[in-house]
């Protein structure tokens, strides 16, 4: 009987044990990082294979967005257990319409996460504008490097508080009017990337308060600068 060729890569990987039929093919785990919150959940209950890779992988938590239908259920507590699973990595985080969220929830959240680099929350009614100035203000004593924030639906929110969010994001002189951006629909205002704009709210300049300011989509009113 002839040696058999030990480099053939069939004998070589002879002795290796055959995957389980039941075992998710590896393919499944590539798509894990563009699902959506509620899908990854999901998955994380089909079998312990797929529990275990979704919690050790940090990555998959960098990027935090709760929208509706589980905006609703969030609390402070599950937000802290949500975020932890990012290792204090946590780059985005998008809260829309989570109203039952606190100043005091989302400032522990911060705190555990000072690479937080934007910060989305639109719709948070208990969030108060003090509370938000004192978490953006932790972040930057803590030399974060918070570029994006939107607070659609903040009340109160005063001139004041837009000028020490403006010092805390590193803004000044409000340049973000020297470069208009349209909004075409309300409820994209939140996630829109085309927006680079550090925050989406400013000086209104007909009523001189703080809030946000739609720009008119007539090529020569856009065309006009304003002093």
């Amino acid at each position: 009987m002839e040696n058999s060729d030990v480099s053939d890569p069939m004998l070589l990987n002879a002795s290796d044990p055959a995957p389980s039929p039941t075992d998710p093919h590896a393919a499944l785990f590539l798509v894990l990082g563009y699902l959506r919150l509620p899908d990854l959940l999901a998955f994380q209950s089909v079998c312990r294979l797929f529990r275990e890779a979704i919690a050790s992988d940090r990555l998959l938590w960098m990027r935090i967005t709760v929208e509706p239908p589980l905006s609703g259920r969030l609390t402070d507590d599950a937000l802290l257990q949500l975020t932890s699973r990012a290792g204090g990595t946590l780059k985005s985080l998008a809260l829309l319409d989570c109203w039952k969220i606190t100043d005091a929830g989302l400032l522990q959240v911060v705190d555990r996460n000072p690479t937080i680099t934007e910060l989305y929350i639109p719709g948070c009614t208990y969030l108060t504008a003090d509370g938000v100035v004192s978490i953006v203000q932790r972040l930057s004593e803590r030399k974060g490097k918070l570029k994006r924030l939107r607070l659609r639906g903040l009340c109160n929110i005063s001139r004041d508080h837009l000028d020490r969010l403006n010092y805390y994001l590193g803004i000044n002189d409000h340049p973000q009017c020297s470069k208009p951006s349209v909004y075409n629909h309300w409820m994209s205002l939140p996630l829109n990337d085309n927006d680079d704009r550090p925050i989406d709210m400013d000086i209104c300049p007909k009523c001189n308060n703080a809030g946000l300011v739609f720009d008119c989509t007539r090529e020569n009113c856009r065309l006009v600068t304003l002093v």
